[in-house]
């Protein structure tokens, strides 16, 4: 039997043995790659980078074509690319219009740029009006607070830049990150009640707090710095390995042979009950409210029960969060000297459907938890009424509520429309971008 001695030796030379093992292999591969002109294929998807003005800002190591999620393209600014650009050199009197928003007017999900919402509805309008030149802001997971700071630094920076226009309207496509936002403050602010996270209000909390221990590392945290260090080791790995990357074109390799194997060797013939109806279908007549649309005293009543609270308490808490979109509105309206602020509450499957035809399933909202889709269908309703209420007392601000544009009592309706509860498809974006249009040219038209 082997002493404790001896086995220490022989798990001591096992490890040399595997190192010394994967680093021949890492040498083999490189050579290969080398010889082949191969270069290794990793991105990161969606590795977004931290920004101390908004939270976040652009991405790491991110190949736009390969992104399964995203194939959205950006700028030299970091903005998101739009079909037209512009000169204020060549053509003063450009018409700016800033869009700011979240994940829903940056394109996530749509099949290029020219195809998401605010490409397709740039060309709507610089079709009917070529001195139009949209510049869109917006970026994933933007909530009112992080679109104003995105128009304050618009408004301070566009003028060093000739493709940056002035701004003549600011459109905020928004509405469902301050609804998430609304969820964090019903279920979280009370248990992580840290004055700098301002109640999850403001700037995400998960940047604040990667700014902060970011940060901290030079100031006597030596093992944050490790973890730090060994986070940045293992992506340059990642990114420089030609083994791993060989290893993961054989897996791939391995999982595609599988599958031929599994799957049926014909091929599925179209028939009647196979062929799926891809229209994307606008609610008529395309503003309106369906009768059975609205949310009654009753139904706002059961959302303390739902939640757990007394109700005089979640009143309150959902003013609190109304109250920080419409201060987030009203300063972005003051900074504009008059110019026009369109906001858009954008539609989701939440608020397209009918309340008595709402699923049992539940929603994961990032950051917060999952909550029963009738609950949050529940919550949107008595938010957006509430928010709405509220800047429509605004002299400066135009209203479209867009959430029951693609309305339907049958959830089964909205597929074509919808990538899931949050982005549209390429067929709803287009279908969106149509009705938008008309409104913001009647705008444009009353500023001219």
């Amino acid at each position: 039997m082997a002493s404790a001695k001896d086995l220490s030796k022989i798990l001591r030379h096992s490890i040399y043995l595997a190192c010394a093992s994967l680093l021949i292999l890492e040498f083999m591969f490189q050579l290969v790659y080398g010889l082949t002109g191969r270069k290794v294929n990793y991105s990161l998807s969606g590795a977004t980078k931290i920004d101390p003005i908004t939270g976040w800002r652009g991405y790491y190591l991110r190949d736009e074509e390969k992104d399964p999620y995203n194939h959205i393209r950006l700028d030299q600014h970091q903005l998101i690319a739009t079909p037209y650009g512009s000169s204020k050199k060549l053509k003063p009197n450009v018409f700016g219009i800033l869009m700011l928003g979240n994940s829903g007017a940056m394109g996530m999900f749509a099949s290029s740029n020219e195809t998401s919402f605010a490409g397709q509805l740039e060309l709507i309008l610089h079709s009917a009006n070529p001195d139009i030149d949209l510049v869109n802001a917006s970026f994933h997971s933007y909530n009112s607070w992080m679109e104003h700071a995105e128009l304050m630094r618009y408004l301070n920076t566009s003028w060093l830049f000739d493709d940056l226009p002035d701004t003549r309207m600011v459109i905020s496509y928004g509405g469902v990150q301050d609804l998430w936002r609304l969820f964090y403050v019903l279920t979280q602010a009370n248990n992580s009640s840290k004055y700098y996270k301002a109640a999850g209000l403001m700037t995400d909390i998960n940047a604040i707090e990667l700014t902060l221990e970011t940060a901290q590392i030079q100031f006597g945290m030596p093992l944050e710095g490790f973890k730090l260090f060994v986070s940045s080791l293992q992506y340059y790995i990642l990114r420089h390995s030609t083994f791993l990357d060989a290893l993961k074109i054989f897996k791939r390799f391995i999982a595609t042979t599988l599958h031929r194997k599994n799957s049926d060797s014909a091929p599925i013939k179209p028939t009647a009950n196979n062929v799926v109806n891809v229209q994307c279908k606008i609610h008529e007549p395309g503003f309106s409210r369906p009768k059975d649309y609205q949310i009654s005293p009753l139904d706002i009543n059961s959302i303390p029960n739902k939640l757990s609270m007394s109700p005089r308490r979640y009143k309150q808490l959902r003013d609190i969060a109304v109250a920080s979109v419409v201060r987030n509105v009203a300063a972005s309206t003051a900074a504009l000297g008059g110019a026009p602020f369109v906001y858009i509450y954008s539609p989701t499957t939440f608020s397209s459907t009918s309340l008595q035809t709402s699923t049992l399933d539940n929603h994961y909202i990032p950051g917060v938890g999952s909550f029963a889709t009738k609950t949050i269908q529940l919550v949107e309703r008595d938010f957006r009424l509430a928010l709405l209420v509220e800047l429509s007392k605004m002299p400066n601000v135009q209203l479209i509520d867009a959430s029951s544009v693609f309305y339907s009592q049958n959830p089964d309706d909205l597929r074509p429309c919808f990538v899931d509860e949050t982005h549209l498809s390429d067929a709803g974006s287009l279908l969106l971008a149509r009705l938008i249009s008309t409104k913001l040219l009647n705008v444009i038209k009353s500023i001219d």
